[in-house]
C-alpha cells in the first residue's frame, strides 16, 4: 500500500515517467508501462482555486487532451472531455487494476511574525492522499 500525497499544484497520473503517480517501471532504461488500460496521461487531479477548505476535483486525460483509456468516473463518451468530478473524503479511484481512496486532511500552519511587536497568524494549507 503506498500513499500518494497532492498539494495544491494537484498530481498527473499515468504511465508517462514525469507523471506525479507513474504507472510504469524502468526495465533497462526503457520505461515500460504496467497496466494497458492506463493511459500515457491517464488522468489528473486538480485543486479547486480559492476553495475553502481545499476541494480536489479528478479530471480525465491532461490539460490538453481527455485520455484513450477512460477513468472509472468517466462521465462522457469516449474520447471527449469529461465533467470535473469532486474528490471528498473516501472516494474510490479506479486507474487501470490500481484502487486508490481518497483522504482529505487539513493542516494548520502558525507563523510566528517578529516585526516589530510580533504576534501569531494562522494559515490552513490541505492536500488529499
Amino acid at each position: 500500500s503506498s500513499e500518494y500525497e497532492v498539494g495544491v499544484n494537484g498530481a498527473t497520473l499515468g504511465r508517462n515517467k514525469s507523471s506525479s503517480v507513474c504507472f510504469a517501471v524502468d526495465v533497462d532504461g526503457v520505461a515500460m508501462g504496467i497496466d494497458q488500460a492506463i493511459s500515457s496521461a491517464h488522468a489528473r487531479i486538480a485543486c479547486v482555486p480559492g476553495s475553502s477548505p481545499r476541494a480536489y476535483v479528478l479530471l480525465d486525460g491532461s490539460a490538453d487532451r481527455p485520455s484513450s483509456n477512460g477513468t472509472w468516473f468517466r462521465m462522457s463518451p469516449m474520447h471527449e472531455q469529461s465533467r470535473h468530478f469532486p474528490l471528498v473524503e473516501g472516494t474510490e479511484l479506479l486507474v487501470g487494476l490500481s484502487r486508490f481512496t481518497v483522504s482529505i486532511e487539513e493542516t494548520v500552519v502558525e507563523v510566528e511574525f517578529t516585526s516589530g511587536v510580533g504576534g501569531l497568524s494562522g494559515g490552513c494549507a490541505g492536500h488529499a492522499r
